[in-house]
């Protein structure tokens, strides 16, 4: 088995950065439309579709991973804002974890774009065929093996 270790600001199986993706995402999650999305960052309808389907698809999953994360962020968030849409609710979400982190780390996350932060929760795997998200618990002390 062969790993390769994607920078930030890619993901799983998708040649264009997670900004490029983001960006028709959250187009998508406003209610433009597919062509309108496609001429306007330069790809074709097909492309923006997929996305926009795979993202619509695993709103729901995905919204709740984002949701633990804010929660081990932040013990007291802030309520959210409603959306007219699941995939919607899963961009509110993706905000709300971004300002989560940035309270947090305000030197590190200052510096990401939202939809890199996105790539990382999910290991790249936002718009692959299985969504993996693993929260990463940092309150354990590192242990010594062999003792």
């Amino acid at each position: 088995m062969t790993h390769v270790l994607l920078p930030a600001n890619l993901l799983l199986r998708r040649a264009d950065e997670v900004t490029v993706i983001g960006q028709v995402l959250g187009r998508a999650a406003a209610g433009e439309g597919y062509g309108r999305i496609a001429a306007w960052v330069g790809r074709s309808v097909w492309s923006v579709r997929a996305w926009v389907r795979r993202a619509r698809n695993r709103a729901g999953q995905l919204r709740s991973a984002l949701a633990e994360w804010i929660v081990a962020l932040d013990p007291d968030p802030p309520a959210l804002a409603p959306a007219a849409s699941a995939w919607g609710e899963a961009v509110v979400v993706l905000a709300a974890m971004h300002r989560a982190m940035l309270k947090r780390w305000p030197e590190l996350v200052d510096r990401v774009p939202v939809w890199e932060l996105a790539a990382v929760a999910t290991n790249g795997s936002l718009l692959a065929p299985a969504l993996t998200v693993r929260m990463i618990n940092t309150s354990v002390p590192l242990v010594t093996f062999g003792d």
